[in-house]
């Protein structure tokens, strides 16, 4: 079967039907597969991206593992400082920003692009899995907490934003 290996994007997007089909899902990804899990991942799969900045508030709730149900400000400016100040992701602001600009950006104005930006897309084009509440900056459905444990949705949660910067910078890379 997949002798250890943790299926990429690639994997799943061919073998995963084939997989379940076949009765060979392990119990965490039949969960997933079978569940509101695999609805929300397909979400951020599929979110349109005309720039870069809905992966950091996704990983913002990956949270390196310990998936959570809602993001703070300073958990969302976090993330988002990770993810720009990471090779040249920070090009992807504006034309003609330096890097000097990036370094110059407090943290208030980050907090405000992404309040603007992919905080309220996700909201508006998140099919309802990426809600707001009241002290956070974003949160998602709480009928997501009995799959956020799940080993296999902690898994995919971080290889879609993963998958999705280097699909996004690929005509860039290659």
């Amino acid at each position: 079967m997949w002798d250890g290996k943790v299926p990429t994007r690639m994997d799943l997007f061919t073998y995963l039907v084939f997989l379940n089909e076949m009765n060979e899902l392990f119990a965490d990804e039949k969960t997933v597969y079978s569940g509101i899990g695999k609805d929300f991942l397909s979400i951020m799969e599929t979110t349109d991206m005309q720039k870069v900045y809905k992966m950091p508030i996704l990983y913002s709730f990956y949270n390196d593992g310990n998936v959570r149900l809602e993001v703070t400000e300073e958990e969302a400016l976090k993330s988002r400082k990770q993810f720009f100040d990471n090779g040249t992701n920070w090009k992807d602001f504006a034309p003609g920003i330096t890097y000097l600009d990036y370094r110059k950006m407090t943290d208030r104005q980050h907090l405000s692009k992404a309040k603007i930006m992919p905080i309220r897309f996700l909201i508006s084009s998140g099919k309802g899995f990426f809600v707001e509440k009241e002290g956070y900056a974003l949160a998602i459905r709480q009928d997501l907490e009995g799959v956020i444990g799940n080993a296999a949705f902690r898994n995919q949660m971080k290889d879609i934003p993963g998958y999705r910067t280097v699909e996004y910078y690929r005509p860039i890379l290659f």
